[in-house]
């Protein structure tokens, strides 16, 4: 008989015997397993619509399309060619967007430039060609009406004046002998200029104003957001009135006078076309849209025809994404600004440059001069006739303007 008096006795438990905690826990059947599955999902599902919604509400604009927003096909006068592919270019002059020519047969040309500057470039001194000599100065980057850096965009000559639309300052004019600057409208009761031109008497200035609350360094919003609040003014230099023309422009870019003076022709640039408005009764008389987004307009040589520049030729793809509000609501409101920017520049907007030979009076588009891939130029802003025949095309942003020959 076994001792009991307190003495315990030990049971030795051998490894089949010991509790297997594996085997203990319940194993989940397939429905629970599915259900397992469908509330994982369910949560990054959840996840991903609240980072939608997210995206959505933080938006900085309301992208909307434009009316009467169209897609163009490339044919008949948009039919592509390579005609704009055939030239040279000038390099060290970083976003020369417009150009003008001085009328006094010395060959120099003058434009504006990234850093604030308006220069002057010189003919070669050994062959004088046009655009290829030494570069000089004629405004610094920080013009002495101001601290801050000027962007000068449209530019437009008469006598010894040079007329500048600046996107940061307003628009003022330059002696283009002494370089003195002179502030015609202080960038007060507008916030971004973007190009002008003058009556034959130089005494009215009808320049452009691209959006009324969106600033240059914010432009990618304009664009891609379909902002239709551009405005036309028109200045009186003799008695400084300043007055609205036309209001509700989209990307409100170049402008040109008609030859009797009494309408304006208007690049409307996220809306991809142009717009003629008569000054009197300041309606809009017609519009003429195009495939690609216009920036700049001037007159030809030969004073009959417009030249309309640009770039960016709209794609079926591209179609399509801009008439997406709502997805581009939501990228702008989770990408910061330069993300957004080079996500664009780099998935949306292709290197494809055009300028347009348009009749003034009717608005048909006569052909059109294409180089798809950028071959030679980038970022195309204008396009204005030299006296030696050529065509000098402007850039926004490219570190070069190109000399043309359409011969």
């Amino acid at each position: 008989m076994e001792n009991c008096d307190g003495i315990r006795r030990r049971i030795k438990i051998s490894p089949e015997n010991e509790p297997n905690e594996r085997a203990t826990e319940r194993k989940l059947g397939p429905a629970e397993e599915t259900k397992k599955s469908w509330n994982v999902f369910a949560m990054i599902l959840l996840s991903f619509y609240a980072l939608l919604l997210y995206g959505y509400l933080r938006s900085p604009i309301q992208p909307q399309i434009p009316d009467g927003f169209s897609y163009i096909e490339l044919e008949n006068e948009f039919e592509l060619n390579d005609k704009l592919s055939h030239g040279k270019r000038i390099y060290n002059l970083p976003g020369a967007e417009s150009i003008v020519e001085v009328d006094d047969e010395s060959g120099v040309l003058i434009t504006g430039l990234l850093d604030g500057r308006i220069v002057k470039i010189f003919p070669s001194k050994s062959t004088g060609e046009i655009g290829a000599g030494r570069v000089e100065n004629l405004t610094s980057s920080t013009i002495e009406i101001g601290g801050q850096s000027s962007r000068p965009l449209g530019l437009r000559l008469r006598s010894n004046w040079l007329y500048v639309a600046d996107a940061v300052y307003g628009v003022y004019r330059v002696d283009i002998v002494t370089g003195q600057i002179e502030m015609l409208v202080p960038a007060e009761e507008f916030l971004f200029a973007n190009d002008l031109d003058i009556t034959s008497d130089e005494n009215v200035i009808y320049f452009t104003e691209t959006a009324k609350d969106v600033p240059l360094s914010r432009i990618a919003y304009i664009y891609l957001g379909g902002i239709c609040n551009g405005r036309v003014f028109r200045y009186e230099i003799s008695s400084g009135k300043l007055e609205v023309i036309a209001t509700g422009l989209c990307a409100a870019n170049g402008i040109q006078l008609t030859e009797d003076e009494r309408s304006v022709v208007v690049a409307e640039g996220c809306a991809y076309r142009v717009a003629f408005i008569e000054l009197e009764t300041k309606e809009t008389l017609r519009t003429v849209n195009l495939p690609f987004a216009p920036d700049n307009i001037r007159m030809s040589g030969d004073g009959v025809h417009m030249w309309v520049a640009g770039s960016h030729v709209m794609t079926p793809v591209g179609f399509r994404v801009h008439s997406m509000t709502w997805l581009k609501r939501i990228v702008m409101g989770l990408l910061e600004y330069q993300t957004l920017f080079d996500l664009a520049s780099n998935l949306l907007l292709f290197e494809h440059n055009v300028v347009a030979k348009m009749d003034p009076q009717d608005g048909r588009i006569i052909e059109t001069y294409h180089d798809k891939g950028g071959k030679l130029t980038s970022d195309v802003s204008q396009m204005i006739t030299l006296s030696d025949g050529r065509c000098a095309v402007g850039s926004y942003s490219a570190d070069f303007i190109v000399l043309l020959d359409l011969q």
